[in-house]
């Protein structure tokens, strides 16, 4: 059961990264056509967010094997 729930909140928060991920490509194409430059702080959470997707998608490819 432990287990189950520990997956279940791994998808949310893989689904969570994902949109936000999927919103900061959107955002940065969208800054790149008008010509306005992104924050460090802004970059900084866009790298935080790319880490954190990536080791939620292993792990739920990890999980899968089992």
């Amino acid at each position: 059961m432990t287990n189950m729930i520990a997956y279940l909140f791994g998808r949310l928060i893989g689904a969570f990264l994902l949109s936000l991920l999927f919103t900061w490509i959107w955002s940065l194409i969208y800054r790149a056509i008008k010509k306005k430059p992104i924050s460090n702080f802004w970059l900084k959470v866009l790298i935080i967010a790319v880490i954190f997707t990536i080791i939620s998608l292993v792990g739920t490819m990890n999980q899968q094997n089992l």
